[in-house]
């Protein structure tokens, strides 16, 4: 991500994700921002284009939030905790009446859910729990009313504070639990 004037230019590896990924992420983001969430709008280029791909890779633009940048020192108090609850869930509640033209990609596509690339062999616990712990999640029920997003990513630093409220940005690990989103 780079910050060019009211502008954050976002490039992305063509291998990382596929344009209809990433048109799925800007028209969700649409969506969110135009109900009221705390969002970093995905803005067009001057050409009209929502994403251009140049060589191997995509890229897109958003407009630039304002506030300071968060961060892993932000003080996390009980304000703080509460507003990042309170747009965690917005995006939630707003997800289950989405109706995408893009599909998202599920949450069981997720490569962080793919532990046995990453774990040495040698962590047979490690392997065995992270394989039970998989199982357990997927007999969940997947409805509108219990699953919807999963930021995946919604950490400190894809966040700004704008005086106690709190932009979020970067839904590229944006994941769905539901075959409707």
């Amino acid at each position: 991500m780079y910050g060019v004037d009211h502008r954050v230019i976002r490039i992305t590896y063509k291998s990382h994700r596929t344009r209809r990924q990433l048109l799925g992420e800007l028209e969700f983001l649409r969506y969110l921002k135009t109900r009221g969430a705390a969002v970093a709008v995905p803005i067009p280029f001057d050409s009209g284009d929502k994403i251009i791909t140049m060589a191997d890779f995509h890229v897109c633009q958003f407009e630039r939030a304002t506030g300071a940048a968060a961060s892993m020192e932000l003080p996390f108090t009980p304000a703080v905790i509460r507003e990042w609850g309170r747009c965690i869930a917005a995006f939630h509640r707003l997800a289950r009446d989405f109706e995408p033209i893009y599909q998202r990609q599920s949450w069981r596509e997720d490569e962080n859910h793919q532990f046995g690339a990453r774990i040495p062999i040698d962590q047979t616990i490690v392997l065995q729990r992270s394989k039970e712990l998989m199982t357990r999640l997927s007999k969940l029920e997947e409805s509108s009313n219990s699953y919807g997003l999963i930021h995946s990513d919604a950490h400190a630093g894809n966040t700004v504070d704008d005086k106690g409220t709190l932009t979020f940005f970067d839904f590229d690990d944006c994941r769905t639990t539901c075959d409707y989103l």
